[in-house]
């Protein structure tokens, strides 16, 4: 009776390790994601460039005639249109924020980068500098500050931040020949690179609370 026993118990012990096994292999193997396709919004290629906190997608849709557009979506199915772009034009970078604004850089036709900033209005500004040929947006923060380079053949490219009460504001190369900002965050600390040579880049941060 005891031996009997003795292997009832072995034999539950045995099932609960099957059964303990089976859920922990079913538990590794869930998926972490639900998939949603964007719609293609009329177009023959939909490109996803950023997301912000609310869900809110903005997409580069290129429509079967070459025109681009520069489109917010959310999950909800409405469409915002923010911008049209000639056949030709490549839609390099656009960057969202929480408060629903935004900013691109587009290669256009004439092999140029402009850069335009959307507010929550709808009101579109242009990033332009005049000593400059292309200007080109990196990121930017929920305080509608952007960051980013300028370039042209003329000049050694720099790193500069931009918001639509101050403009512009030049953040010089450190000494070195070139430089580009990459990120800022709400703090209004930015990163970015510098090049004290060529083909040698060095990191930085740019904090305004110690300058």
């Amino acid at each position: 009776m005891r031996r009997r026993y003795v292997l009832f118990l072995l034999a539950g012990v045995g099932i609960l390790v099957v059964v303990l096994l089976i859920a922990w292999l079913r538990s590794g193997t869930r998926a972490l994601y639900s998939i949603v396709i964007l719609p293609t919004m009329g177009g023959v290629e939909v490109r996803a460039h950023a997301l912000n906190d609310l869900g809110r997608v903005a997409a580069a849709v290129r429509m079967p005639d070459g025109t681009v557009r520069v489109v917010l979506w959310d999950q909800s199915g409405r469409t915002e249109d923010l911008a049209f772009f000639p056949a030709g034009s490549e839609v390099g970078a656009v960057v969202l924020n929480n408060a629903g604004q935004a900013a691109c850089t587009v290669h256009d036709p004439n092999r140029t980068w402009r850069s335009f900033f959307w507010d929550a209005d709808g009101r579109r500004y242009t990033l332009e500098n005049p000593d400059y040929d292309e200007v080109r947006i990196n990121a930017m923060n929920n305080r509608s500050q952007v960051v980013g380079s300028w370039d042209s053949p003329r000049y050694p490219r720099h790193a500069f931040r931009w918001d639509k009460t101050g403009g512009a504001q030049d953040l010089h190369t450190f000494g070195s020949g070139e430089s580009l900002a990459c990120g800022i965050n709400d703090s209004g600390q930015i990163v970015g690179l510098f090049s004290p040579a060529p083909r040698q880049w060095q990191a930085f941060l740019l904090d305004p609370r110690s300058a």
